[in-house]
């Protein structure tokens, strides 16, 4: 842990220096995912905060990905309405951004709101994200194996939902592949 953070305050101070805001905007993301990950929900959603006083020049890609790590961190506090409306943020700044590689984060926000919906009971709107996701997917090459392992554990839990447990299992089996 001290070495991740350690890490990513040397890169704050080189993307400082060198007046880059796409690696100043990274540092955060970065930082966010890894203070969620260890439950440090608090620092993790200040660390998104933070991007909102970074400049507007070349990091726009990683700008949508913000709104989605805080779609993550909400879930897993529970606050699903809330992570439902940073994942539809999150999918309208990566649909409208130009420029390549807007598939993977697209893929993983459309997983998330499957995910949203599910927890609320809404498995027909989870099921045509997870649709719309899988669709997406087959574009996909970064980080491929882990979006289409995540891809089917979303595809059990919607079965599991169903009530079809051989399904679940199918899933479950492919996702362990």
């Amino acid at each position: 842990e001290q070495e991740t953070l350690a890490t990513l305050e040397r890169l704050r101070a080189a993307a400082l220096a060198e007046h880059d805001e796409a690696y100043l905007v990274y540092e955060r993301w970065i930082r966010a995912m890894a203070l969620g990950g260890l439950g440090r929900y608090g620092a993790a959603l200040a660390a998104l905060d933070d991007v909102s006083r970074i400049g507007r020049g070349e990091e726009a890609f990683a700008r949508a990905r913000v709104p989605n790590t805080r779609g993550w961190l909400l879930f897993d506090l529970g606050l699903v309405e809330d992570a439902i409306d940073a994942n539809e943020e999150a999918l309208e700044a990566i649909r409208s951004s130009a420029g390549d590689g807007g598939q993977e984060p697209q893929v993983q926000t459309l997983l998330n709101l499957a995910e949203d919906h599910l927890a609320l009971g809404r498995p027909d709107v989870a099921s045509r994200c997870l649709d719309d996701a899988e669709r997406l997917a087959a574009d996909v090459e970064v980080a491929r194996y882990r979006l289409l392992n995540r891809l089917e554990i979303v595809r059990g839990l919607l079965n599991l939902e169903a009530g079809s447990p051989e399904a679940t299992l199918a899933s479950a089996e492919t996702a362990r592949q």
